[in-house]
């Protein structure tokens, strides 16, 4: 029972750890939260006429 109670508790701390964390490196970065970044579009890459999708049927 107590063993549980120990892992138990461990696991908790490790959690605690890992939130303060990733809070800490938010603050270094100058973010307010990381999940608030966008990342920027892809730019659209022009279709070469010659290829075709492996999908399409050749008619």
């Amino acid at each position: 029972m107590k063993l549980a109670t120990l892992a138990f508790l461990a696991f908790v701390a490790a959690l605690a750890l890992l939130i303060l964390f990733i809070a800490d490196r938010e603050k270094e970065a100058g973010v307010e939260r990381l999940s608030n970044y966008k990342i920027p579009p892809q730019a659209v890459l022009e279709r070469n006429p010659d290829v075709n999708l492996v999908s399409t049927p050749n008619r």
